[in-house]
């Protein structure tokens, strides 16, 4: 008749109880001395199991690290490319003695996904034109009765370039919402550009007429 897994381990533990039952409980009753060679066997052994104990505890941290590793890589995987990095586009000047060119470097794209024009519209001033597509989206605001026009110029940064008259005009910088803002002033301040970076987007706001540097950075807020 066969054992059980059980049974066998029943009879082992007997055994080995049996085995060992007549050895004192107590150390200082155990009436035996050990050899010097015996104990250096010994010595050597305990130090042998110290340094197996510390390469594991050693092994086992930098299992853990390699773990937490691989779980920060797979949970980076799941995000959306915009959560890790968002595109990056960037003015590029050519300088030279009479303009200046200038056009993108970064990740540039070839398709608008949001449209801008003026939230507020100036007194005097009705929308004449709009053009949109996946590439450009030009509005155009003209005031009748000074002839004062504005337009506002969205294109995709992918091969696009623009010049800046260097002897008719200069250029100064402003900060809106964290957002640098270049306006280029003609002379006679008669005549303003201003452009800016909104994502992957180029954005020009154009004024034609008689105006001050305020009333044109309050056109800008009002790009939306």
């Amino acid at each position: 008749m066969s054992m059980t897994k059980e049974e066998v381990f029943e009879v082992f533990r007997y055994y080995a109880s049996k085995e060992f039952e007549d050895i004192p409980e107590n150390e200082s009753e155990i009436d035996c001395e050990f050899s010097d060679e015996f104990n250096k066997k010994m010595e050597k052994l305990l130090e042998r199991v110290s340094y197996d104990r510390t390469h594991i505890v050693s092994w086992t941290r930098r299992k853990v690290i390699m773990v937490a590793a691989t779980i920060i890589l797979v949970l980076a995987g799941m995000m959306s490319v915009g959560a890790i990095r968002e595109p990056i586009v960037e003015f590029v000047y050519n300088v030279y003695e009479e303009f200046t060119e200038i056009f993108f470097e970064g990740d540039t794209t070839d398709k608008i996904t949001y449209r801008y024009s003026l939230t507020e519209i100036p007194e005097g001033f009705v929308e004449t034109q709009r053009i949109s597509d996946d590439s450009i989206n030009i509005v155009r605001y003209e005031n009748k009765e000074n002839s004062n026009i504005i337009e506002i110029k969205q294109c995709v940064t992918e091969d696009k370039t623009f010049l800046l008259d260097n002897k008719l005009g200069r250029v100064e910088k402003y900060t809106i919402n964290n957002t640098e803002i270049n306006i280029y002033i003609s002379d006679y301040c008669d005549y303003y550009l201003a452009y800016w970076l909104s994502g992957t987007d180029s954005i020009k706001l154009t004024y034609s007429g008689i105006i001050s540097v305020e009333e044109i950075l309050k056109l800008i807020e009002a790009i939306k």
